[in-house]
């Protein structure tokens, strides 16, 4: 009797190491606590059946609630950037915007037989229209002497009365980037309202100040321009400033 007992015990003993190791893996869990396995093992002594516990879904509610929670808050931001996004492109005129490299790449071949046989250019001193006219629309370069020494620009125009001129007429330093040319050469100014935003040591060329010269064309038909007296009505007065 005492030989067949001892494989039951040494069965019993082994059952009884594994499921304590079976415990210590739920506790160590989290999923169960002692209270549950000790109510599961009372349900199990009343009618047989193993029951467990109904998994908490608090945690996964609150995952949904907060992942949902951050969609809305992206949609709701993302909403009107897009929609500015997609106002600016509508409203700008060109993709790329207007600088030499692109007006460089774009204009026309140049016909190098126009200059052909020209060897310096004719000076004169300020003519008249009948006496400009033999010259006009040819390809022989001419020099006017004292031609604008009439204009007021001559004593008004400096680098603060264009800074006002442009600053007040809604649209003109941005006619200037999309319509026209600006040519800053070594300056490190990309546009015209870069040069009307510098330091006014700097626009007088003080000494320790960086040097700078710039060139562009006017298209805003607000900002004043004049012309000689040589120049017939049919041409178009000069705009480069």
């Amino acid at each position: 009797m005492a030989v067949n007992e001892e494989p039951r015990r040494m069965f019993e003993v082994f059952l009884q190491r594994k499921l304590n190791v079976l415990h210590g893996a739920v506790l160590g869990s989290g999923k169960v606590t002692e209270q549950e396995l000790l109510e599961a093992y009372r349900q199990y002594q009343d009618d047989g059946e193993i029951r467990v516990p109904a998994p908490d879904t608090t945690e996964r509610n609150n995952q949904r609630l907060i992942f949902g929670s951050a969609i809305l808050l992206f949609i709701l931001v993302a909403t009107p950037l897009i929609s500015i996004v997609l106002e600016q492109a509508i409203a700008t005129r060109c993709l790329v915007p207007n600088n030499y490299l692109v007006w460089e790449a774009t204009r026309p071949i140049s016909d190098c037989d126009f200059c052909r046989g020209v060897h310096g250019p004719l000076i004169f001193g300020n003519l008249t229209k009948e006496e400009f006219r033999p010259y006009a629309y040819s390809s022989q370069p001419i020099i006017l002497k004292n031609a604008i020494s009439h204009w007021p620009a001559t004593k008004l125009l400096n680098y603060t009365f264009l800074r006002d001129l442009y600053g007040k007429i809604p649209g003109a330093l941005d006619s200037v980037q999309s319509d026209c040319q600006f040519l800053h050469f070594k300056s490190n100014f990309l546009t015209l309202r870069d040069v009307f935003s510098m330091s006014q040591s700097r626009a007088e060329f003080r000494k320790g100040e960086l040097p700078w010269y710039v060139g562009w064309s006017n298209c805003h038909p607000q900002i004043l321009y004049g012309t000689t007296e040589a120049l017939p009505k049919t041409s178009l007065p000069s705009r480069r400033r």
